[in-house]
């Protein structure tokens, strides 16, 4: 009975960790898109600022 419950509990903790892996990857990706997202909107602001000069 016990063995059952700490078969259990190792499939939930790794997928538990599986997870957040998972969504550690995601947030460095999703930043590094935003990084790229925001250079791009620096570039047009600055360009639109050269035009109105």
């Amino acid at each position: 009975m016990l063995s059952n419950e700490m078969g259990k509990f190792k499939e939930d903790f790794e997928l538990l960790g599986t997870h957040l892996s998972n969504a550690g990857r995601k947030y460095e990706d999703s930043q590094k898109r935003l990084d790229k997202f925001s250079g791009k909107l620096n570039n047009i602001q600055d360009s639109k600022r050269i035009e109105v000069k």
